[in-house]
């Protein structure tokens, strides 16, 4: 946490402070708690995002969706919801 890492990925030195879990392709994504979705965008890197304002400062970012199922700004979130 805030100590620079060298990302091979990236080729440069950068922190991460966060957790990062993976899913195969086709595979649903489920919300991690209750929550208000804060953002839906289409990121060049990272593809179609999802960010998530929880309890507290807690925000959860989701990256790699598919076009369909996205779900929209605004929208509340229940702990496991698709």
């Amino acid at each position: 946490m805030g100590i620079p890492v060298y990302s091979s990925t990236m080729a440069d030195y950068r922190t991460h402070n966060g957790v990062d879990f993976k899913a195969s392709a086709g595979e649903s994504v489920v919300s991690i708690a209750d929550g208000v979705v804060i953002s839906v965008e289409k990121d060049d890197n990272w593809g179609n995002t999802v960010k998530i304002q929880h309890s507290g400062s807690v925000v959860s970012s989701v990256s790699g969706l598919a076009d369909e199922g996205i779900v929209y700004e605004g929208a509340s979130v229940a702990a496991g919801d698709v």
